[in-house]
């Protein structure tokens, strides 16, 4: 070992004790949506849950939920900016004057 290698601790080997299990997503949603109805009680927290898994599921099943609502939003913000953009030119030019002239005389 000598002087150099005295000086410097060398790591040991370590282990990583993983033990791999199932997860069935099927059967966890399953057992989560029956829950409810095996056991009597029913309170608030378990009624937010229903909520809100019912709601993602919807979503889940039609993935063009999210892009439908954005392009919607999209569609309205530009609806807005041309009426401004028109409202600002018409409100500076001289069509209005005119026209307030031509009914006075």
């Amino acid at each position: 070992m000598g002087f150099i290698g005295g000086m410097f601790k060398v790591p040991k080997h370590r282990k990583f004790d993983y033990i791999p299990q199932h997860y069935d997503q099927a059967k966890e949603d399953l057992e989560s949506r029956l829950a409810p109805y095996q056991k009597e009680s029913k309170d608030a927290e378990m009624a937010k849950a229903g909520i809100k898994t019912g709601f993602k599921r919807r979503v889940a099943k039609n993935p063009s939920y999210s892009s439908k609502s954005m392009s919607s939003t999209i569609r309205l913000i530009a609806i807005i900016c041309i009426l401004v953009v028109l409202t600002i030119l018409f409100l500076k030019s001289t069509v209005i004057v005119d026209f307030v002239k031509a009914m006075e005389s």
